[in-house]
């Protein structure tokens, strides 16, 4: 467990230097730490995480074929297609799985590194990330989850980069890039089937329009939705898991029907709603008109409210999972630098993350020298 309790340390100390630095010093900050955590992520052993033995067995045929994950040349009925692709293309190169591990890590590290770099917080902001739920958890084990993230997130990279250059919306669609962007996302459902809800929850950050009033009113009503009425919350989730269960397709009702009933306590504990919402309603009263309206700032109080609300179910914390890398690359107000109060104010809320982390770590596991992943994190 040392590896992970090293990493954030490491994190922590550059972020402190990072702060005084230069734009171009931080952001070669922050490549060293997303190198180092994709190593991390690459390196590790077939037996860190449930599910990694068996997409290294998925990877290196020592599954049985057909049965349960099976192999790439022999899937089992869950595995979907775009997955099985991924897998057929990379053993074209080795035959390890820890080479398909290290490619999901630089996949998933480029990625954040570029939705991260150029702010004045970003590794704050990544520690942050880091500390929420089982967010690393699952980004790291939950392998066909993680990798269509990847693709959703490159599309809203390539659309960013569209948009950046103030183009009409006309020119935006009919250019090269925003085709290949659709297809990157299209191909991230046929990796994992959960990845179909983003489009709609995509669809609605797009759409919404925010300001100070009605941020800190939905993060409020959240809080109290949150904390007064668990109960219905689990009927509700069990309500639409039933639902989306009576859907022709196989392999979608086997989802749904996996977790629903799962939410037994739906409720979170009020010192972890006010650690997870109180920093982001400071945010919203530091930051301009603008900073709040931003396509990552209003993905991160999506993701907030679903994670919020429904916890307790294991899914919650993988359909969330793309609106909080977004978003937490904007949890960070740019005034941060200029202001000491504030700076004072986040750098506490960071050490009692990591606070909360490390105290989890060491009490849930007796031999801390190995390289079991955590999966009992901050929230849990």
């Amino acid at each position: 467990m040392y590896i992970y309790i090293v990493a954030e340390l490491l994190m922590f100390a550059l972020m402190l230097i990072s702060m005084k630095a230069s734009t171009k010093q931080r952001n070669a900050f922050l490549l060293i730490c997303c190198v180092l955590w994709a190593f991390i992520f690459g390196l590790r052993g077939y037996n860190v995480g449930n599910d990694t033995p068996y997409y290294a067995g998925f990877f290196e045929k020592t599954n049985p074929p057909y049965g349960g994950y099976g192999t790439y040349e022999a899937p089992g009925e869950t595995i979907e297609w775009g997955y099985v692709v991924i897998n057929r293309f990379l053993v074209f190169f080795s035959d390890s799985a820890t080479f398909l591990f290290l490619v999901h890590g630089f996949l998933l590290f480029l990625i954040i590194y570029n939705l991260y770099k150029g702010k004045v917080s970003s590794l704050m902001s990544l520690i942050w990330l880091f500390s929420f739920g089982a967010m690393l958890t699952v980004m790291m084990v939950a392998m066909r989850q993680s990798f269509s993230v990847c693709f959703v997130l490159l599309s809203y990279l390539m659309i960013e980069k569209l948009q950046n250059k103030n183009l009409p919306k006309r020119k935006i669609i009919k250019n090269k890039y925003f085709c290949l962007a659709l297809c990157f996302f299209i191909f991230s459902i046929t990796i994992h089937r959960s990845s179909i809800i983003f489009f709609p929850l995509l669809l609605l950050v797009g759409i919404i329009k925010l300001n100070k009033k009605i941020t800190v009113f939905i993060l409020a009503a959240t809080f109290l939705i949150a904390t007064l009425f668990s109960e219905v919350l689990s009927s509700m989730f069990d309500m639409g898991m039933l639902l989306i269960g009576g859907v022709e397709d196989d392999k979608v009702a086997l989802l749904a029907g996996r977790y629903q009933d799962d939410m037994e306590n739906a409720g979170a504990s009020v010192v972890s709603l006010i650690s997870r919402l109180a920093p982001i309603f400071i945010t919203t009263f530091l930051s301009s008109k603008d900073d709040i309206n931003t396509f990552p700032f209003k993905s991160l109080i999506l993701g907030l409210v679903i994670f919020s609300l429904f916890s307790s179910s294991p899914v919650i914390t993988r359909i969330v999972l793309v609106f909080l890398i977004l978003g937490y690359s904007a949890a960070i107000p740019p005034c941060l630098n200029k202001n000491k109060i504030a700076y004072l104010f986040y750098l506490l809320v960071t050490i009692f993350y990591l606070w909360r982390s490390f105290g989890h770590l060491l009490q849930d596991f007796s031999n801390k020298s190995n390289t079991y992943i955590f999966y009992q994190f901050v929230w849990q």
